[in-house]
């Protein structure tokens, strides 16, 4: 459902935005007939909630490298979200990059170096050490380094 002509509600938007997401660079890859010098795997994991298990179970199975993992944050423009708390993020002010003890500091500077290149506006969130999604699991496992990257949802 369209809300405001420009915002989308429904059930379960976050792993469906993620998923679009993910077929859109499979999509793009596609087409442009890009050649890759390493092994891709794009994957969409599901019970986060229920103890990350989709995720663990692709971590445990490809056991990557290097993982991006693309998650959904909050609008914190929202009404009852505490800014000072949760930081202030906006939907429509481009895709939020974590700060935390499970990112890979030099995964994350390569990202931002390319979103100044290319002029694509980010904003930051800083995740504790108990932040719970599907980048912590992989990385809990020591698969690789990891990076997630977040959708603001209302």
């Amino acid at each position: 459902m369209v809300l405001n002509k420009s915002n989308y509600v429904g059930r379960a938007l976050d792993n469906r935005m993620g998923g679009f997401m993910i077929a859109e660079v499979a999509r793009l890859l596609h087409e442009n007939k890009v050649k890759l010098p390493f092994g891709l795997y794009i994957t969409n994991a599901v019970q986060e909630e229920i103890g990350l298990r989709g995720a663990q179970m692709i971590a445990e199975r490809i056991k990557p490298d290097v993982a991006i993992v693309t998650d959904v944050c909050h609008d914190t423009n929202t009404p009852m979200i505490k800014k000072v708390v949760e930081g202030d993020l906006s939907s429509g002010k481009g895709p939020v990059l974590t700060y935390g003890p499970a990112v890979q500091n030099n995964l994350l500077k390569f990202i931002i170096d390319q979103a100044k290149k290319n002029k694509i506006d980010f904003q930051r969130l800083a995740a504790s050490r108990s932040y719970r999604n599907r980048h912590r699991c992989i990385c809990l496992l020591k698969y690789g380094c990891c990076f997630c990257s977040n959708i603001t949802c209302l």
